[in-house]
């Protein structure tokens, strides 16, 4: 697989780093307000490996299947009981004119959503199919079957916030916040390389792949090898 990921690189030279010699995951460090072409780029690689699990960060813990043309919660993570006041009912009674652009656009493509309505205002639901995701959605490359939220739920995050007073925090408060989130993204790949014998994408904060980042420590556990491509400029 590296082999493939270095010819594709080859026009944009991203700083790729390998985690071992047969690796399984490719985990895509992007700006989340990168360029369409660097968008572009990771549908291409999508498209090269023949990928049919794409893991995304802005998807929180939602699946978008594209062979039954859902989007619902991952039943692995829905979000607690206790995170639930944090959120609020399910999006089918908001009036058309409220909803988010993007789920908007996915009722017109034909999509079944259950969406909590919390998750709604989220900006990253707010650009539609001009977001990063969106774009992913729109110009999908026809392997991929399955868009699959890394992250914690919209609610869980609020909930993490309030419990340790995530905005009056020092640095080392905010290492642990990342932390919090980082063990759900290594949790959702290892569940996710088991389920297919594909070469996987997961798509994240350019921060999260770090020397220092969790991620790193939670897949050598797990015996994963796997590279990273940081898509920000030096």
């Amino acid at each position: 697989m590296e082999k493939i990921v270095e010819k594709w690189n080859e026009e944009k030279g991203y700083k790729i780093q390998l985690y071992g010699f047969s690796p399984r995951v490719v985990i895509i460090g992007e700006s989340h307000h990168c360029s369409s072409d660097d968008v572009d780029k990771q549908i291409q690689l999508a498209s090269v490996l023949k990928t049919d699990f794409l893991l995304h960060e802005f998807a929180r813990n939602y699946i978008f299947d594209f062979e039954q043309g859902t989007l619902s919660e991952n039943p692995q993570y829905p979000a607690p009981k206790s995170a639930l006041n944090f959120a609020r009912t399910d999006f089918d009674y908001i009036p058309d004119e409220e909803l988010a652009k993007f789920t908007n656009w996915l009722k017109v493509k034909g999509f079944k959503i259950s969406l909590r309505k919390y998750e709604l205002g989220h900006s990253v639901f707010d650009s539609g199919e001009d977001s990063n995701l969106g774009m992913i959605i729109k110009n999908r490359p026809p392997s991929l079957i399955r868009i699959v939220g890394c992250d914690v739920s919209k609610a869980e995050y609020n909930h993490y916030e309030e419990q340790n007073n995530i905005y009056l925090c020092t640095k080392d408060c905010s290492r642990d916040h990342h932390m919090f989130r980082e063990k759900r993204f290594a949790q959702v790949i290892g569940d996710c390389v088991s389920q297919t014998t594909k070469p996987l994408i997961a798509i994240v904060g350019n921060y999260h792949i770090k020397p220092e980042s969790f991620i790193h420590k939670a897949l050598r556990r797990k015996g994963l090898e796997y590279l990273c491509i940081s898509q920000m400029k030096e």
